[in-house]
C-alpha cells in the first residue's frame, strides 16, 4: 500500500484564469535532480489530483526516500506562473485518509492562491517568473 493521492485546489486572484489552459506537475525535490511524481490538466475549478507509487521518489540522488518534498508547479500554455511551496519531509499516514476502494492514502494540501495573470502575454508571464521565482533544480 505504497498509492499516494495528492490533491490541492488553486483559485485565482480574478475568478477569470484560464484553467482549461493550465497543467499541474508534482514535483519531489532533491540535492541534484528533482523527480516528476507527476502531470495533470486543473478541472474547471482549479482543482488537480495526482495519483502516485512512493517508491518512484526514491532516486539515485535519493535512494531509499521514505518522505519526499513535494511542490506543485502550474504551467499555463507551457510556462510557469506559479509554483507551491515546498512540502519537506511529507509524511504520508497518520492525518492522511486512506481510501477504502483504492488502498491509497490521501493527502489534501489545501487551496493556493494564483497570481492575477490578466494581460500577461507568455514572455511577460516568463519575465516575470524569472524575477519572482527560483529556478527549478533540474
Amino acid at each position: 500500500m505504497n498509492d499516494i493521492r495528492i490533491l490541492a485546489r488553486f483559485i485565482s486572484a480574478d475568478s477569470l484564469a484560464p484553467f482549461n489552459r493550465m497543467k499541474a506537475v508534482l514535483w519531489d525535490r532533491d540535492p541534484v535532480s528533482n523527480d516528476m511524481l507527476g502531470e495533470s490538466a486543473l478541472d474547471d475549478s482549479g482543482c488537480v489530483i495526482f495519483q502516485f507509487n512512493l517508491a518512484a521518489a526514491s532516486s539515485i540522488d535519493s535512494p531509499g526516500e521514505v518522505n519526499p518534498d513535494i511542490y506543485i508547479q502550474i504551467l499555463l500554455d507551457a510556462v510557469e506562473v506559479f509554483r507551491t511551496p515546498v512540502f519537506a519531509d511529507m509524511v504520508f499516514g497518520g492525518t492522511s485518509s486512506i481510501d477504502d476502494l483504492s488502498s491509497c492514502i490521501t493527502k489534501d494540501l489545501g487551496a493556493f492562491q494564483l497570481p492575477d495573470l490578466r494581460g500577461l502575454d507568455p514572455l511577460t508571464r516568463r519575465e516575470f517568473m524569472r524575477a519572482f521565482v527560483d529556478p527549478p533544480n533540474e
